[in-house]
């Protein structure tokens, strides 16, 4: 994965190793997004540190209560 080298001990410690393990856990979790399979590229989490706003119609719910889904409608969301 082109992520990996985030979480490899030794000569690269990260200040931000905790956006980029959130970032790593949202890209396995695209499969439960309910708009999964059809996922535009431009709709992707986006990495830490990238200057594209992640903003999109699903929200990720990080430590989602018994009987949510971790991808929940964004309420601010506004179709094109």
């Amino acid at each position: 994965m082109m992520t990996d080298w985030t979480h490899q001990t030794g000569d690269r410690p990260l200040e931000n190793k905790s956006d980029w393990a959130l970032y790593r856990k949202k890209l396995r979790d695209l499969t439960l997004r309910p708009d999964y399979p059809d996922i535009p590229t431009s709709k992707f989490p986006q990495y830490p540190g990238s200057t594209i706003q992640e903003f999109d119609r699903w929200l990720y719910v990080e430590s989602p209560a018994e009987g949510e889904s971790v991808w929940q409608e964004n309420p601010d969301w506004v179709a094109p």
